[in-house]
């Protein structure tokens, strides 16, 4: 039921070419993730620290933690809820290390994270996964930041919400046709999402 993994490398999450919610489209990084499986179910903890790969001296750290819970619902179909935390490891001459709270395997970060006063990114979304035949249909959603008010067009504030309002979503296809593999995938993120 529990899987243990040390190690160095990059990690996906999603069907897609790129995932919005956590992409190989890095450099490897030092990991440790455990896994847990029963009926149905599959809950992932990542514990990670990722370098600038710009800063030859490895002194510009970021740490984050993800937890993603992915549950098959039917045979062709899955869904996963997705959270993380992103830090940085060193605030002016401050070294913060990894942060002790971010440890917990079983919390949403939202609630940690506004009762710290914390600057950290924090980033919840969800994935489907549905197979038919040869044709797989899938998609994400991102939240980063998000004010509803601006959202329904509320604009008594003065703002546009055009930089509150940070999220991003995924959704696409692919299928094999005579021995053709065939991929369309539409993405689209707000700016300042990350």
């Amino acid at each position: 039921h529990f899987d243990v993994e040390l190690g160095q490398s990059k990690h996906f999450i999603g069907s897609g070419y790129r995932s919005l919610l956590l992409s190989d489209n890095s450099r490897n990084y030092p990991f440790l993730r455990v896994t847990t499986s029963f009926w149905k179910v599959k809950y992932t903890n990542l514990y990670t620290t990722f370098s600038d790969i710009w800063d030859s001296s490895n002194r510009r750290k970021k740490h984050a933690t993800f937890h993603y819970l992915d549950l098959q619902l039917l045979d062709n179909l899955s869904v996963g809820i997705f959270e993380s935390v992103i830090w940085q490891a060193k605030v002016g001459d401050y070294t913060r290390g990894y942060e002790l709270a971010y440890l917990n395997p079983i919390i949403f970060y939202r609630p940690v994270e506004f009762s710290k006063h914390s600057p950290d990114n924090v980033l919840m979304g969800a994935n489907f996964n549905a197979n038919f035949n040869a044709t797989t249909l899938y998609g994400q959603v991102l939240l980063d930041d998000l004010n509803i008010s601006e959202v329904i067009g509320d604009t008594s504030n003065g703002s546009s919400g055009f930089l509150q309002n940070k999220f991003a979503f995924q959704f696409g296809g692919k299928t094999k046709i005579n021995g053709v593999n065939l991929l369309i995938e539409y993405n689209q993120a707000q700016p300042y999402t990350y």
